[in-house]
């Protein structure tokens, strides 16, 4: 088995020199690398490394504290510290604190492969290469040891242990698969030490078996209390006996098997869910007629909801889908469908609702031919300049409909069967299935999937759409527009309900040009300052201060004239909300490297330029990429009066 090394560093370039110097060693060494403390100890704590080797100097978090954590919770894991500063206190320092060696940068080859070797020389010294286990036998008599180390040798890997005080040491070195432990000791009770041991969440997997002179079944039971899974009585039946180390290593085998594979499908799992949250919706959406925001939570890391906006010109497609079940097979259909949609959407942009849905049910039952697998879909369009929305339900909920004053309004009840039900019926979706919904200032739509209504408190008692729609009205009354989602997901968890179905939710804010003010200019640091002083003036009757609405203003102004080309302009939305300013600015420019601009922050005082500037004023920023657009949402808060 390949030994498995962690390298630390937050300099590229040393992790690239080290990966090149131990390259030779790939066969039969396996190394990953991690840029800080707190990278390397979640990598540690979903695949434990047989040696870790970190510089010592590293911002945030330094090797020293990595040190310190492996040391504490993995103490039989060899650290090995590096430094560029070849100084006899810094070595001293990490030794004290238990580094096994010291390296100092640059990095030689010899060096570094010489300390690998002897301390994987040491970690070897307990294999057997034809062992069918590894046994630790704790018991203070000398016949005993030499019994049974003369009847388990040829099939086992056997350390001999005459009393409990290097125990833990020796599991960790060794890793055995059982323990043989006389319950009699001289100084230590067995019992007391098999108790202690599976107190430590370390060894508590070890299984312990229980050797004694005794008959009494209290001695028996004590023993399978402190966490015995067998007991022998001597003399031994070396027949049973060994049957019986066979069987609890086999067993102890079998499971961490189970465990492993467990935590290769947990990582599996990480990865799959990390690629597919590349692709769903999950920052809002900002037009001169409505705002979009989303909550997704899937029930596995990984589902089988779907949500998008897709912009065209002069109008926008919405949709929410659900693909039947939870789990890999529902993710990989969603990567499937969701792309399909978007490029048949954005080829065909004139078509129909039911155009659409009928050609992505063909494409869907084409390429996915299990007849279980359906997905549900309420889908709708909104053309700029109308007070009118089309929509077509697929088989999906009905959304919540909410007016400005707070009622929630009732839809069509008209639409169709899940997409890929249709294969046997044609043309499965009609002009006269579509629901037309009007829609006035201050509308609000909730779009989501039945995992939200399915949820169940403790009682057992679900969510249900009642339940629903007192949640949503009652948070749109208290808060602002980007924060119903969370606080209705937050007030969910206060009372206990489990959502055991992805979950999905989709606000629509249809503002529809009311209440917005909408500014434009060119990249040019006079327009930019009389637009700034523009939107102040505008929104002086606000209870914000007027120097933190101009600072933040610049600071982002001046971001998008760095990052623009001079010819492209800048657009600025602002609207009034019940506790807030919300700010939407956007241009063409290159994509702000929010990385780099991240790594600036702790080196700023509150005084400095920058981002770290916004940050600290503001209730919320958010930054990210949408199409060939840099968008960035902020909230000022407004004072109460």
């Amino acid at each position: 088995m390949k030994k498995r090394l962690l390298i630390v560093d937050d300099d590229a370039s040393t992790l690239n020199a080290i990966q090149r110097l131990l390259r030779h060693k790939k066969n039969i060494w396996e190394l990953d690398t991690a840029p800080s403390v707190d990278e390397a100890l979640a990598m540690f704590k979903k695949n434990p490394y047989d040696v870790i080797i970190s510089d010592v100097k590293m911002p945030k978090r330094d090797g020293l504290d990595l040190l310190n954590e492996i040391k504490i919770n993995h103490p039989a894991t060899p650290v090995i510290l590096m430094s560029a500063y070849s100084s006899i206190d810094i070595a001293v320092s990490g030794m004290q604190h238990g580094a096994d060696n010291f390296i100092e940068k640059p990095v030689n080859r010899e060096r570094i492969v010489s300390i690998l070797e002897v301390i994987f020389g040491k970690q070897d010294k307990y294999e057997h290469s034809d062992s069918q286990g590894k046994i630790i036998l704790l018991d203070d008599e000398e016949l005993t040891h030499v019994m049974l180390r003369s009847l388990l040798k040829d099939e086992f890997s056997i350390v001999s242990l005459y009393e409990g005080k290097d125990l833990q040491k020796t599991c960790l070195e060794f890793q055995p698969d059982l323990l043989l432990l006389d319950v009699s000791l001289l100084e230590q009770s067995g019992i007391e030490i098999a108790a202690e041991l599976h107190a430590d969440e370390r060894f508590a997997s070890l299984p312990i078996m229980m050797l004694t002179a005794d008959n009494y079944i209290d001695s028996m039971e004590q023993a399978f209390e402190a966490g015995a899974v067998d007991y022998l009585i001597k003399p031994f039946n070396y027949r049973e006996l060994k049957a019986r180390i066979r069987n609890q290593i086999n067993l102890k085998k079998s499971l961490d098997a189970n465990l492993a594979w467990q935590q290769t499908m947990a990582r599996e799992l990480d990865l799959a869910a990390n690629l597919q949250r590349g692709f769903i919706l999950d920052t809002p959406f900002f037009s001169c007629h409505f705002d979009s925001y989303v909550k997704y939570m899937p029930a596995m890391g990984i589902g089988g909801d779907i949500m998008d906006v897709i912009d065209l010109p002069g109008h926008q497609i919405v949709y929410i889908a659900d693909v039947c079940g939870h789990g890999i097979k529902q993710a990989l259909a969603v990567s499937f469908f969701k792309p399909l949609m978007r490029e048949l959407i954005e080829h065909n942009e004139n078509a129909t609702l039911p155009w659409y849905c009928n050609h992505i049910g063909s494409l869907f039952r084409r390429h996915i031919e299990d007849p279980g697998m359906y997905v549900t879909m309420f889908i709708a369009v909104l053309i700029e300049g109308q007070e009118k929305m089309t929509a077509l339900s697929c088989g999906h909920p009905f959304p919540l409909l909410l007016s400005k004053d707070m009622e929630i309004l009732e839809l069509a009840d008209r639409g169709g069967m899940p997409i890929g039900m249709n294969i046997d019926f044609g043309q499965a979706y009609a002009e006269a299935d579509l629901i037309y919904i009007d829609l006035k200032p201050g509308t609000r739509m909730l779009l989501y999937t039945d995992g939200i209504t399915e949820s169940l408190n403790k009682k057992g008692t679900g969510l249900g759409l009642t339940g629903l729609q007192d949640l949503f009205v009652e948070q749109c009354q208290h808060n602002d527009n980007h924060l119903i989602l969370t606080s209705m997901i937050d007030v969910l968890h206060e009372k206990d309900y489990s959502m055991n179905d992805d979950c999905s939710l989709l606000l629509l804010n249809f503002h529809m040009n009311e209440g917005v003010n909408h500014y434009s200019c060119a990249l040019d640091t006079k327009e930019v300052r009389n637009v700034i002083l523009q939107i102040r003036d505008d929104h002086k009757h606000l209870a914000i201060r007027n120097d933190h609405l101009e600072l933040v203003l610049t600071e982002l102004l001046n971001n998008s004239i760095e990052h623009g080309d001079g010819q492209q302009a800048i657009e600025i939305h602002c609207s009034a909300q019940k506790q807030s300013l919300l700010i939407v600015m956007k241009d063409t420019g290159r994509s702000w490297d929010l990385d780099e601009q991240d790594a600036s922050f702790e080196d700023t005082d509150l005084t400095g330029r920058g981002l770290f500037i916004i940050q600290s004023i503001c209730e919320d920023f958010i930054v990210y990429r949408q199409g060939n657009e840099n968008v960035c949402m902020i909230t000022l808060s407004i004072a109460e009066s």
